[in-house]
């Protein structure tokens, strides 16, 4: 933990993301005069740390564009619940004192097709195109486990089990929670298409690979981002070796995260 702020104190290279409005524009000038009064450089290839201002979609977005670069990333809150920006506009420079943060590192999500790798902090998504119910396998660690006629269907890290898996029905986890969760998108449920119409929760360790035989296009989202996919393509889905850095405020609490946003 402290070679961490050791770095941080020492170098001094940053970027920042931010929502298009002139409140979160506005606030970006502040911080960008404040930094430059530290001897920070404004930077977009040598990154050491990423100021995300906005929500949490703005920080989703820093990180699927930066996180090669192996950042830390600093989420300030300026929309409404932002789940993981844990500084907002009233308490953003406390992000600059290493008394009040600490690291948290995140896993991500992965999954790999035609020899090509994706990554995402909250979910891999499969979405059926031009209204058509999907056909999907689902195989875990190489074994068949059902067949699926569905709209879709979406695998979860913990991180993001409170967006679009809680909205589809599926169970809130909290971040000491390392797991992989599947929940169906509008399944069919008769005699030939069994839906499990719960979430299921997998240890951090499983694989899960999608296998669909429709004989059209649909879609591969991966948090904010998505491509068309040719049938027939197979999709292996895990939580990746890879993880991002986020600076928090020591205070925050994922659990009491929770119960503002939700109770």
């Amino acid at each position: 933990m402290i070679q961490y702020f050791e770095r941080f104190l020492k170098s001094m290279n940053y970027c920042v993301e931010a929502k298009h409005n002139d409140n979160c524009l506005k606030v970006v000038e502040e911080l960008k005069d404040k930094l430059s009064s530290l001897d920070f450089y404004e930077s977009k290839n040598q990154i050491d740390y990423c100021f995300s201002l906005g929500g949490d979609g703005t920080l989703l977005r820093s990180i699927s564009k930066y996180y090669t670069k192996s950042p830390i990333f600093v989420g300030i809150n300026l929309g409404n619940l932002g789940f993981l920006c844990s500084f907002n506009k009233d308490n953003m420079y406390d992000c600059l004192d290493k008394e009040k943060t600490k690291i948290q590192e995140l896993r991500l999500i992965e999954a790999s097709l035609n020899n090509e790798t994706v990554v995402a902090l909250n979910e891999i998504r499969i979405e059926s195109l031009f209204g058509k119910c999907l056909d999907i396998k689902v195989l875990i660690d190489g074994k068949e486990f059902s067949s699926l006629k569905c709209d879709g269907i979406c695998i979860s890290s913990s991180i993001g089990s409170t967006g679009l898996n809680k909205t589809l029905g599926g169970s809130v986890v909290t971040l000491d929670n390392e797991i992989i969760q599947i929940i169906e998108k509008l399944p069919v449920n008769n005699r030939k298409y069994k839906a499990l119409n719960n979430s299921l929760i997998l240890p951090a360790s499983s694989s899960v690979e999608l296998l669909i035989p429709s004989s059209y296009l649909f879609m591969l989202c991966f948090d904010s981002n998505f491509k068309k996919v040719k049938a027939f393509t197979p999709i292996k889905i895990k939580l990746s070796d890879t993880k991002v850095k986020l600076l928090v405020n020591k205070e925050f609490n994922h659990l009491e995260k929770i119960k503002e946003a939700f109770l």
